[in-house]
């Protein structure tokens, strides 16, 4: 055998070689790879679904595991699964009719694009939160280093609906202000002195003061609410578990009756919201 970047390859004199890779190796690993309950590969990968699932065959039975862009849509929304990714996608795909495949991936570029994986935060970049201009403005700052899933840290960043000039309704896992749905009073979150994040943004939403006045209310409403893992299918209003980025776009979706949808120009319509999505938002100015 010899060992590779993103797997190993391995010979057998009956069977050839054949690489193991991703989920499948991991599973194999588990099951003490040769030596163990499947024996040696006898053939490559394979797939049936265009590789939503894809299957190996060893000497002692197949392995059939979620594919590659599942795999890694988990790895960029840390607790969730690459089943659970595909569920979502299933369900999505048959709302659209499109091919489940072509969800998987399309949301994988997307969680690409608005998401930083990096060995350690970049700089000593943290700074006190700013008052708003008003209730209903936004913010955005970068995540602080706390989810860390082998030894990387998975940065989406994090947003915050102002409800008066200085608290904030938010969603977060966990952190020292509250789990899932909560208010921050930022005036004395940290020890009684006022909140740092980490390379905050402002912003407001350009629509009338009865609508920002009617979203602050929604995300007060959802206090309490848990927290979802899975910004890449967050894209529901009336939900049990929110993300930073869903409370705020449910909230200005329920308060606008469905007009802002504050999401980048993706061509075709995606179930995500991201939190630097937000601020790429034709709704959304930042000051």
């Amino acid at each position: 055998m010899n060992r590779f970047e993103r797997g190993v390859l391995y010979w057998h004199g009956s069977a050839g070689a054949h690489p193991v890779t991703g989920k499948i190796l991991d599973t194999w690993a588990a099951a003490g790879y040769e030596q163990g309950t499947y024996g040696y590969p006898t053939g490559d990968q394979t797939t049936t679904d265009q590789n939503v699932t894809v299957t190996q065959q060893f000497q002692r039975g197949a392995i059939t595991t979620a594919g590659p862009a599942a795999t890694e849509l988990a790895f960029l929304n840390p607790g969730t699964t690459p089943e659970q990714q595909i569920a979502e996608a299933q369900a999505w795909a048959q709302e659209q009719a499109a091919p489940v495949i072509d969800v998987l991936v399309e949301e994988l570029r997307k969680a690409q694009l608005y998401t930083t994986v990096a060995d350690s935060p970049s700089g000593d970049d943290w700074q006190i939160l700013p008052f708003a201009r008003g209730a209903g403005d936004i913010f955005y700052a970068d995540s602080s280093p706390e989810i860390v899933l082998i030894n990387k840290i998975v940065n989406h960043g994090h947003n915050g609906i102002y409800v008066t000039q200085s608290s904030t309704v938010e969603a977060s896992a966990t952190s020292q202000y509250g789990n899932g749905v909560h208010e921050v009073d930022n005036r004395i979150a940290n020890d009684g002195e006022r909140r740092e994040v980490r390379n905050p943004q402002l912003g407001w939403v350009n629509t009338s003061s009865s609508v920002r006045s009617s979203a602050v209310s929604f995300a007060l409403s959802k206090k309490g609410k848990g927290y979802n893992n899975n910004f890449a299918f967050n894209r529901n209003i009336n939900d049990e578990q929110y993300n930073c980025s869903q409370i705020i776009w449910a909230a200005y979706m329920h308060a606008s009756g469905g007009s802002i949808d504050m999401k980048d120009g993706f061509p075709n319509p995606t179930p995500s919201v991201y939190p630097k999505e937000l601020f790429a938002s034709s709704w959304v100015t930042q000051y």
